[in-house]
């Protein structure tokens, strides 16, 4: 749980004054199959994310395991969270549910996927 909790509020706090930092977190805590989609979308995102100006914040409120085999784990994620950009005036609120699928390697557990759920 500790792993996927660390890799949503990595996710949900990437802004674009530190998206280098963020990604490079991201990236370390990922398998090397999800490492290689997030490197390949990387570049789009610290552009448009520089770009438009975003500064994200954001909590994980809650977080557990719904399946546990051997070496692997599902996650469910809930964070709130807050988003500006060059066209909001004010912090808009943010509410994120997520899976996120874990594999363990050696001492540690990085994450091989996740998605937005409703």
């Amino acid at each position: 749980m500790a792993a996927a909790t660390v890799e949503v509020s990595g996710l949900i706090a990437i802004s674009g004054a530190t998206s280098d930092e963020n990604l490079a977190s991201l990236l370390d805590g990922a398998t090397a199959g999800f490492r290689s989609e997030l490197e390949a979308q990387a570049d789009g995102l610290r552009k448009a994310l520089k770009a438009n100006k975003v500064t994200a914040t954001g909590d994980v409120v809650s977080a557990g395991v719904v399946k546990l085999d051997e070496g692997r784990a599902t996650v469910i994620v809930a964070a709130t969270g807050t988003v500006t950009n060059k066209k909001t005036a004010e912090a808009e609120p943010r509410n994120y549910r997520l899976r996120v699928d874990l594999q363990e390697q050696g001492d540690r557990w990085l994450v091989a996927g996740l998605e937005f759920v409703a």
